[in-house]
C-alpha cells in the first residue's frame, strides 16, 4: 500500500476541489492572525466576496497577494 492516503471526511471536499476558504482557513493558510487577516481584507490586498453570512475568499487571491509580498520582501500596510 504504497499511495495509501488517509480518507477524506465526507462533508469536505478534496482539496484540489475547494477553490475558496473562510476567513479562519484563509488566515491559517497564511500563517497569520485572524486580525490581520481582516485587516487585508478591509483595506483591499486580498479580495473576497460573499455568499449568505460566509465570507469566502478565493486560493487566487491568496496566491496573489503571496507573488506581490514575495517580490517586495514580505512588506504590507494595513489601513
Amino acid at each position: 500500500m504504497k499511495n495509501w492516503q488517509p480518507p477524506i471526511p465526507a462533508s469536505e471536499p478534496p482539496p484540489e476541489l475547494r477553490l475558496t476558504l473562510r476567513k479562519r482557513e484563509a488566515a491559517k493558510a497564511l500563517g497569520v492572525s485572524e486580525r490581520t487577516l481582516h485587516d487585508l481584507l478591509k483595506s483591499g490586498q486580498i479580495g473576497s466576496f460573499k455568499l449568505d453570512r460566509a465570507v469566502l475568499i478565493p486560493f487566487a487571491e491568496l496566491e496573489a497577494f503571496i507573488e506581490r509580498h514575495s517580490q517586495t520582501g514580505g512588506q504590507h500596510e494595513c489601513n
